[in-house]
Parts: structure tokens; sequence; C-alpha cells
């Protein structure tokens, strides 16, 4: 189980890490605006010159500047300029894409287990429909009392470019540690978008782990009083049904 707690806070704090690429100046001004990038030169009480991701160049006079602060982002994060009425941020529908999820099984088939879930995954979003990465995740089989860690490719797909939105998706890869063997986890699920930085996911789907079970056979000689166990590995599968709750960044 200490084996287990570490993992889950290591690709936690990988996750973390990797969502926090870069570093850049937010400029408020008095008329709403916001202006995100690098400050290039700054006279005080006179002018400030900032460089938005998109290589623009903007100067202001310090007339017209509210505040300055500091924030972490993506890199292709955008300036988003308010109207009079007011605008509002849109959640970004391409680039880099990060998720956490945490989730819950339970035993389906002959060999099916209960489990407990947490994973890291980190896509690229090409189109407001279709995600494809790569992550790692952590899985604690109950009954097995086993570990396996999948490294599985990643794709993702949305009917609808939404603030609700179904999707489905698909990870396959293969397991490490106390077990070893062939990974596959389809999924349908609803995505929530709950801010324009975050979505928050809903999800079913089926967990199929391929790996060695091993079975004892126990005999006993009531003639002689001898015992014996014979032990042979068996490749199965063990399955289950899950349910995810899910962080989209």
């Amino acid at each position: 189980m200490k084996r287990l707690i570490f993992v889950i806070c290591a690709i936690l704090c990988s996750s973390l890490f990797v969502s926090a690429k870069d570093f850049r100046e937010v400029v408020y001004l008095k008329n709403g605006s916001i202006i995100k990038g690098i400050i290039l030169e700054q006279i005080p009480n006179e002018t400030i010159k900032i460089e938005t991701s998109d290589g623009s160049v903007w100067v202001f006079q310090m007339s017209e500047v509210l505040k300055i602060t500091k924030e972490f982002s993506s890199r292709n994060s955008t300036m988003r300029m308010k109207n009079r009425h007011g605008e509002r941020d849109e959640f970004k529908t391409n680039g880099y894409k990060g998720f956490v999820d945490v989730g819950g099984a339970f035993g389906v088939g002959t060999y099916g287990d209960g489990l407990v879930s947490v994973s890291s995954t980190h896509d690229y979003q090409f189109n407001p429909y279709f995600f494809l990465g790569v992550g790692v995740g952590v899985n604690y089989h109950f009954n097995w009392s086993t570990v396996f860690i999948p490294v599985y490719a990643d794709a993702r797909g949305y009917f609808m470019n939404n603030d609700i939105a179904p999707f489905i998706g698909l990870k396959v890869g293969y397991s490490v540690f106390d077990g070893m063997g062939f990974y596959f986890n389809p999924s349908v699920g609803v995505r929530f978008i709950a801010t324009s930085k975050l979505g928050l996911n809903l999800s079913i789907g089926y967990n199929m782990q391929r790996t060695d079970i091993t079975f004892r056979q126990y005999y006993y000689n009531p003639r002689t009083h001898d015992s014996y166990v014979n032990s042979y590995d068996e490749r199965n599968t063990i399955g289950g049904v899950m349910f995810k709750l899910g962080f989209e960044f």
C-alpha cells in the first residue's frame, strides 16, 4: 500500500508540473481589457510595452493601467480583449491538454476484480473534436492485492463543441509492476466546462487487464498422509466496469 501511495503522489505532482508551463505577466486595463504576455519595457509613470504570445507588441500609457500581476499559463494562451458589453474567455480547443482521472470499478467475468484507479494523461488537441496523447496510471486490485501501472496511448473524440459534450475514449497500452500484460480501456462519457481553464469529465467504461494468474492445487494422500501443492500460471483477463471523474486543464 505504501508503494501505491508513493506512485499516486508522483503522478499527481508530475501533472501539476507539466500543466504550469510558462510564467506570464498580466496587465489589467481600466477599460476592462486583459493583456497576457512578457513585459519588454516599463517606464515608471509613463508607458509599458508588452509582447503577447502571438508576437504582437502593445504599448499603453501607465494612466490606462489598473494593475499588473503574474500567473502561470500554457504556451498557447491567447490575449483576450473585452468589449464594452464584456466578453467571455473561450475554453481552449487546440494545443496541449492535460487530464487527471480518479475512479473505481467492480469486477465482471470469471476473474473480475474491483479496483481503484488514478491516471494522468497528456494529449494534443488537434481540433474541438479530437485528442491524441499518452498517459500513465495506477490501478490497485482488491482481491488480488496487486498494483498495475498501465502506460498507454490515449484517443478521445467529442460529438459536439458545446459546454456539455458527450465523448468516446480509448486507452490502449501495457501494464507493469506487480503484474504485467496488455491493457485496454474503452469508455463513454460527458464533459462539462466549468471555467475557461477547467473541464469536468464523467465516464463509464470497461477496464481489461491481461496478466498471469497463479493457481495452486492442494493434494492429500490419506493412506500415506502425504500432501503437496502444485502451482502453475495461466494467462487470463481481469475485467471490471469502471466509473471515473476527470479534470481537464
